[in-house]
C-alpha cells in the first residue's frame, strides 16, 4: 500500500441489517468497518466494505471518494459499458415486475425496487462491488468465489458475469498498478 495509509478497525456486529458499513471522515481518514455476523456472505461483505475504504481513504482522501473523480475515468467507463450496468439502467427507465423466490420456495411477482436499483448504480457502490469481484477473482479464494456465485444469482445484476467483468478487471489492474498498490 502507498505510504500514509491508515489502518481501519474492523468490528463484527450482531445485526441483520446492514450487512456491512464502512465509515470515514470528510478529511479522508477512515473510522471503522462493521461486518454483520449474520451476513450469508461474510467474506464478500468484508471485501465490499474494504472497497469503500480503498475508494475513500486509499485512492480518495481529502479530495473525496475516487469513484467520482477523473482518476478512475477508465474504470468508470468500463463499468458503465457492461451488460449488467445497462440492465440496471434499463430497469430504472422501464420498471416492471420480476419473479422472486418467496420464503416457501414459490415464485411470486414483485414490482421492481427502483430505490434499490438506483442505489446499485451509485458510483461508490459500483466501485465497491467491482472491487469485491476483482479481489474474489484475482485471489481465487474458494469461499469468496462461492459467495460471488451466489451474488451473481441475485434478482438484480449486483455482480457481473466473468466475461462482462473482464474490462473492469483490466482497468483495476491499471489503476492499482498506477497507484503503486499492485506491482
Amino acid at each position: 500500500m502507498p505510504d500514509g495509509i491508515t489502518p481501519v478497525p474492523v468490528v463484527l456486529v450482531d445485526v441483520a441489517r446492514p450487512l456491512g458499513v464502512y465509515s470515514g471522515r470528510a478529511d479522508g481518514s477512515p473510522t471503522r468497518m462493521a461486518i454483520s455476523r449474520q451476513a450469508a456472505d461474510v467474506g464478500l461483505t468484508f471485501v465490499h466494505e474494504a472497497g469503500h475504504y480503498i475508494d475513500h481513504h486509499v485512492l480518495g482522501g481529502a479530495a473525496g471518494v475516487a469513484s467520482g473523480r477523473p482518476l478512475v475515468d477508465n474504470w468508470r467507463n468500463a463499468a458503465r459499458a457492461t451488460a449488467a450496468t445497462q440492465r440496471l439502467m434499463n430497469i430504472v427507465l422501464n420498471p416492471g415486475t420480476r419473479l422472486v423466490v418467496a420464503p416457501d420456495g414459490t415464485l411470486v411477482p414483485r414490482p421492481d425496487d427502483l430505490r434499490y436499483v438506483i442505489y446499485l448504480l451509485q458510483e461508490t457502490e459500483v466501485f465497491a462491488r467491482s472491487y469485491t469481484q476483482y479481489i474474489a477473482e484475482k485471489s481465487g479464494d474458494a469461499t469468496l468465489l462461492a459467495e460471488l456465485q451466489m451474488a451473481q444469482a441475485m434478482p438484480y445484476p449486483e455482480q457481473w458475469t466473468i466475461q462482462d467483468f473482464a474490462p473492469i478487471s483490466a482497468e483495476f489492474d491499471g489503476l492499482l498498478a498506477q497507484q503503486g498498490i499492485l506491482l
